[in-house]
């Protein structure tokens, strides 16, 4: 009789002690997972190697995006707002100094401009235009203006990088030689193909 009590005592000693939900002492492992991107929560599931109960605890969305040069983001595909006042503001730092670069040994006063349509179509001279290119349908351009002011008379150059349309483009529209033989080519901006940008150096 002794000994049935004892097995009696010993086996709900024993479910007391197992039983993680009366004792508190959960023993979790991850069993899987999934990181947060920018726009999307993630989460960790656990389970308890005793008793098998599960947990879940999310992990918040970063709400943070990593834009590429096309302004989607590397990490979601979420596109920024993409206008030529956007990328004049975004860029103006590198098409500043791209444009030092091409004119070599001409000083003056470099700025950003945005130009209407016939000032646009005047200053792409140096392009080579796709047969995608509609002229007609040509908003507007994003130039780096040059005032020279070290050769003689004063004088005004124009580098272009961005294009404006009222309709959707394919790309490539087109491409450019600088002085130091590298072509640049005017592409979709992802996200807005009204917005061709000169972002993509082929070598």
């Amino acid at each position: 009789m002794k000994k049935v009590f004892f097995v009696v005592f010993m086996l709900t000693l024993f479910a007391l002690l197992c039983s993680c939900e009366k004792m508190c002492w959960h023993s979790y492992s991850l069993i899987s997972s999934e990181q947060p991107t920018c726009a999307k929560s993630g989460y960790e599931l656990y389970q308890c190697t005793l008793c098998q109960e599960t947990k879940k605890d999310e992990i918040p969305a970063t709400g943070q995006h990593s834009y590429t040069n096309k302004y989607v983001c590397a990490i979601c595909s979420t596109p920024k707002e993409c206008t030529l006042e956007v990328i004049k503001n975004d860029f103006s730092q590198e098409m500043l100094a791209q444009a030092r670069q091409n004119a070599r040994d001409m000083d003056g006063n470099f700025q950003l401009v945005i130009l209407e349509r016939e000032e646009t179509l005047a200053n792409l001279q140096n392009y080579v235009i796709s047969s995608e290119f509609d002229s007609e349908k040509l908003v507007r351009g994003l130039f780096v203006k040059l005032e020279v002011t070290n050769f003689g008379a004063p004088f005004t150059v124009y580098y272009n990088f961005g294009l404006e349309f009222n309709a959707p483009q394919e790309a490539p529209i087109a491409f450019t030689v600088d002085g130091w033989g590298e072509a640049w080519v005017l592409e979709t901006v992802s996200g807005n193909r009204n917005i061709v940008f000169e972002y993509s150096i082929v070598e």
